[in-house]
């Protein structure tokens, strides 16, 4: 006896029903070109690409993710099908890392373990002339030089100096990638989240909100964006 099921779905199997094509923030960032806080912010209640979020992860075949960013604009990402709603699993706990590692989950590449920032790199993440850079160690930046000639970028001198450029939080690529990664990445333990602690997390926090970073701006940081706390 035939059932009442419609014919286009009675032969297809549940998984086919509830595949869904999912993609980290991180990776969403990463593959539109964009930093994270631009794609956190747009997945927020509100923002263009809430209507698209599958827990914490984008759905990309959705209307918003398509209109935000177009399949086009970044190379086919890495899919995970997606729990039927009907029955959704309990989020997994994440993995335990080792704080100031050397390998960067965002980009999946080996970083040097943090010990000091060369010159040329430290006026990439200030956006700022080396030769003005080097003018400073003589005077305010002094405080933060080691004895082997690298900056300590997380001395409270070398963060103020960072912070006299903060950066637009309206600008998508802001702020500027470092040796072609992600400026935050030596401080990623995977792909989506960030250890505050790292150094070069507290340099990024300097130049997002223009002062020297304190505990309490660091909490806020954790608070307006959870889905990079660890």
């Amino acid at each position: 006896m035939p059932t009442k099921t419609r014919p286009e779905i009675q032969n297809r199997p549940k998984a086919v029903r509830n595949l869904r094509r999912l993609i980290s923030q991180a990776g969403l960032a990463k593959h539109r070109g964009v930093a994270r806080s631009t794609v956190s912010r747009a997945a927020k209640e509100g923002g263009a690409l809430f209507p698209a979020m599958v827990r914490d992860r984008v759905d990309i075949d959705h209307p918003a993710c398509i209109a935000w960013a177009p399949k086009k604009a970044w190379e086919e990402p890495e899919v995970v099908e997606a729990e039927p709603e009907a029955e959704p699993e309990a989020e997994p706990e994440p993995e335990p890392y080792e704080r100031h590692s050397d390998y960067c989950g965002g980009c999946g590449e080996l970083h040097s373990a943090y010990g000091g920032t060369p010159i040329e790199e430290f006026a990439q993440r200030a956006e700022t002339p080396i030769r003005a850079v080097r003018a400073a160690l003589a005077a305010e930046l002094a405080p933060a030089l080691r004895e082997d000639g690298q900056i300590d970028i997380a001395h409270p001198a070398a963060l103020a100096f960072l912070a006299q450029n903060p950066v637009d939080q309206d600008d998508e690529k802001a702020p500027l990638p470092v040796n072609g990664h992600d400026f935050l990445c030596p401080s990623c333990p995977d792909d989506e989240h960030v250890d505050f602690e790292h150094p070069i997390f507290l340099a990024f926090l300097a130049r997002w909100i223009g002062r020297v970073p304190q505990p309490a701006d660091v909490a806020e940081f954790s608070a307006e964006f959870p889905e990079w706390s660890p």
